[in-house]
């Protein structure tokens, strides 16, 4: 086992829309930490506030998007149904994760017109 393996569902499109991902998290405290697993280290620590994370535990698409970030391209994701292959980089990007961490933006109807304002009077101002 890896320092620190990440490993996410299959159902990761449905957790994220409900911003609860469960994540099972595979760390070997006694086994020497590289340098560049320490900002995710330390997130995971800020998170749980113990000195070693629970081996499950429940992110938002946020903190998902944070700690995949700490890690970028590392291989410490994988889906938990494949756990012998690390899921593949591109760029920043985890491929199948990142695009499901973005909020949704509505987009406005394209037939909905705002209402006319109409200008104050004189008149008005009087009253």
């Amino acid at each position: 086992m890896r320092m620190l393996r990440l490993h996410l569902p299959p159902n990761l499109p449905a957790a994220a829309a409900r911003d609860a991902i469960a994540v099972k998290l595979e760390c070997d405290p006694n086994a020497a930490s590289a340098p560049s697993l320490v900002p995710a280290l330390a997130l995971l620590q800020r998170w749980c506030g113990t000195p070693t994370p629970p081996k499950f535990l429940q992110l938002d698409r946020a903190q998902l998007d944070e700690i995949i970030t700490a890690l970028a391209g590392l291989p410490a994701f994988f889906w938990i149904n494949r756990p012998g292959a690390a899921i593949a980089w591109e760029g920043p990007q985890l491929s199948g994760v990142s695009e499901h961490l973005v909020e949704k933006t509505q987009i406005p109807d394209a037939n909905f017109q705002t209402p006319a304002l109409q200008p104050k009077t004189q008149d008005a101002k009087l009253r």
